[in-house]
């Protein structure tokens, strides 16, 4: 999920002046935890994911070809059961990054609060990335190695 840099610096950050900054680590630890316990309660139930537009898993682009074959063949059945299966192991699986995310909020600082304000639109996304990436793989791999 991209998280708007501009929306979330703009209601955090204005006004923060230098003497401030030992509030601001907290404000911005409290708003990310409010985000992703909201995060976890929407994508962690039924259909969380598939009927949600915005974040629903869809077949990769570079199986065009196949789910065309698919389709073609009369197997269009079997091609939404799969993404619907795709979805239904995302959203059991939401509520296993919970701990993840809230360990990288733990370690979130001034620093790097200063880093979202000189980072591109995806400095919240990228901070989450590198602190989350392998974490996520492993707490994921096994409900989705079950679901397919």
């Amino acid at each position: 999920m991209v998280i708007c840099r501009r929306s979330f610096l703009a209601i955090f950050t204005a006004g923060i002046a230098p003497a401030q900054s030992d509030r601001t680590s907290p404000a911005l630890k409290e708003a990310l935890t409010i985000g992703l316990n909201t995060a976890v309660d929407l994508t962690g139930r039924l259909d969380g994911y598939f009927r949600n537009e915005a974040i629903k898993i869809l077949m990769p682009e570079q199986l065009k070809p196949l789910v065309n074959g698919l389709t073609m063949i009369g197997m269009r059945g079997k091609v939404n059961q799969f993404v619907m299966t795709m979805n239904r192991a995302a959203e059991q699986a939401a509520p296993l990054a919970k701990p993840i995310f809230a360990d990288a909020i733990r370690t979130f600082n001034f620093n790097d609060a200063r880093g979202l304000l000189s980072g591109g639109d995806t400095a919240i996304t990228d901070f989450f990335k590198n602190k989350t990436k392998e974490p996520l793989a492993v707490a994921f791999r096994p409900p989705v190695v079950d679901a397919m």
